[in-house]
């Protein structure tokens, strides 16, 4: 929902998008639509996707955009 992203170096492509899973959250698939209020105005919990960040060849973003 909220918390759709990949970002970083060290951890192997696919154990991370298996940790976040299909429908990856902040809190849980129940709050996270309650909560989306609080994180927008706290800057918390931002779905990357709508940032526009560049991704790589995996899907990844780009970590100089992270």
């Amino acid at each position: 929902m909220l918390a759709r992203v990949i970002c970083g170096e060290g951890i192997p492509d696919f154990y991370a998008k298996q940790a976040i899973g299909l429908n990856p959250t902040c809190v849980s698939e129940f709050l996270d639509p309650l909560l989306k209020p609080f994180f927008k105005h706290f800057n918390v919990c931002i779905d990357m996707e709508d940032r526009g960040y560049a991704k790589d060849e995996n899907g990844d973003y780009i970590i100089s955009d992270c």
